[in-house]
C-alpha cells in the first residue's frame, strides 16, 4: 500500500492541494526532512529551521498561498507549489499571484514547480523573492533525495517517482534544460535510444515520424483499433503514450490497454481524455508514467534502448 499514490487518484482536480497536503505533513512528522527541506530553500539566505508549517493560510485580497513557513528565528516564508499550473490569476489581471504574494508582510515567497517556468521579471528581482543560486525557481526534483528514512517518506519518495520528480538520469540530461544548447544536446542524445524501437516497429508493419526531436507518431493502417499514437518523454514527470482509436473503438482500446498498465510494476495510468484538435475535441487513451519509471534499471545504451521498447511493445501488440 502507497497512502499517496491511492489518495491521489481521489483528487483529481486537486492533486497540487494533495502534494501541498503530503508535504506539510512531512515537514511535519520528520525532523530530518524538516532540516533538509529548510537548508535547500534557505540556500541563498541566513538560515534558521522551520517550526511551524500550515497550508492555504487566507490573507486579504484573496490570497492564498499554499505554505506557511515560520522559522526559529521568527522571519515567515510562503512557498506557491505548482505541478503544472501556472499563476493564479487575481482580480488585478496585470499582477500575478506571486507579485501579490510578495506584497504581504511576510519574510519571504518561495516558487516550487513540476518543471521550469519562471516567472515575471518583477518577481525575480524582488528582494523578498527567494530562489536557488542557479535557477529562477525550485523544483520539486530539488528536494527528491531528502524521501527517505521512514514509511511516509517512502510513500511520497515514490509518488515523487512516479510523476517524474526525480533528478535527471546522468546519462541523458535533462530534456528540457532552461539552457537551450544543453537542452538539444540531451535531446540529440536521447534520439538516438530510439533506434531500436523504431526498427522493431517498423516490422510490425508500423510507420514512424519524428516530432520535436525526441517523440515519435506512429501509424499502421493494417489496425482496426488505432488512428495514430503519440509517444513523448518530452517532460521528465511525464512518459506520454497517447492512442486515438478509431471511430466506434475507443472503450475496445481502453479494455485492451488497461489490463497491461496493472501487470506491470510501475502500474502507469491509463485514462480516457478529451483534447481539441483542429476538427474538434478528439477522445484519446492516454498511458502516463515517468522516464524514472520506464528506465529505472536501465543504464548503458542498450539497457535504455530495450527498457524503452519493452514498455512501448507491451501496449501496442493488444491494438495491432
Amino acid at each position: 500500500m502507497n497512502l499517496f499514490t491511492s489518495t491521489q487518484r481521489m483528487a483529481e482536480g486537486s492533486v497540487e492541494d494533495h502534494l501541498t497536503e503530503f508535504i506539510a505533513a512531512s515537514l511535519t512528522l520528520s525532523h530530518s526532512f524538516r532540516d533538509g527541506f529548510a537548508e535547500i530553500l534557505l540556500a541563498n539566505c541566513p538560515f534558521a529551521p522551520i517550526t511551524a508549517v500550515e497550508t492555504q493560510v487566507n490573507y486579504p485580497h484573496g490570497c492564498c498561498p499554499d505554505m506557511r513557513l515560520t522559522l526559529s528565528d521568527g522571519r515567515v516564508i510562503l512557498c506557491e507549489n505548482k505541478i503544472e499550473a501556472v499563476e493564479t490569476p487575481g482580480k488585478d489581471p496585470t499582477r500575478g499571484q506571486l507579485e501579490r504574494y510578495l506584497e504581504l508582510p511576510v519574510d519571504g515567497v518561495a516558487y516550487i514547480r513540476g518543471s521550469w517556468k519562471p516567472p515575471a521579471p518583477k518577481v525575480l528581482d524582488h528582494l523578498k523573492y527567494i530562489k536557488p543560486v542557479n535557477r529562477e525557481h525550485f523544483l520539486w526534483r530539488d528536494f527528491y533525495t531528502l524521501l527517505q528514512g521512514d514509511v511516509f517518506l517512502e510513500w511520497l519518495r515514490q509518488g515523487f517517482e512516479g510523476m517524474g520528480y526525480t533528478p535527471p538520469l546522468s546519462s541523458i540530461g535533462d530534456l528540457s534544460d532552461p539552457n537551450r544548447d544543453k537542452k538539444l544536446a540531451n535531446q540529440k542524445e536521447f534520439a538516438k535510444l530510439w533506434l531500436l524501437t523504431r526498427s522493431n516497429l517498423k516490422q510490425m508493419g508500423w510507420r514512424t515520424q519524428t516530432g520535436s526531436r525526441i517523440e515519435l507518431y506512429l501509424y499502421n493502417d493494417s489496425s482496426n483499433m488505432s488512428q495514430q499514437i503519440f509517444i513523448s518523454p518530452y517532460l521528465a514527470e511525464r512518459f506520454l503514450v497517447r492512442v486515438t482509436p478509431r471511430p466506434g473503438r475507443l472503450r475496445d482500446v481502453f479494455d485492451a490497454l488497461k489490463p497491461v498498465s496493472t501487470s506491470m510494476s510501475v502500474q502507469p495510468t491509463v485514462e480516457v481524455h478529451r483534447i481539441m484538435r483542429k476538427n474538434g475535441l478528439t477522445e484519446v487513451v492516454d498511458i502516463q508514467t515517468s522516464l524514472f519509471n520506464v528506465l529505472r534499471s536501465a543504464s548503458t545504451a542498450e539497457e535504455m534502448e530495450q527498457a524503452l521498447w519493452s514498455f512501448v511493445s507491451a501496449f501496442l501488440k493488444k491494438i495491432e
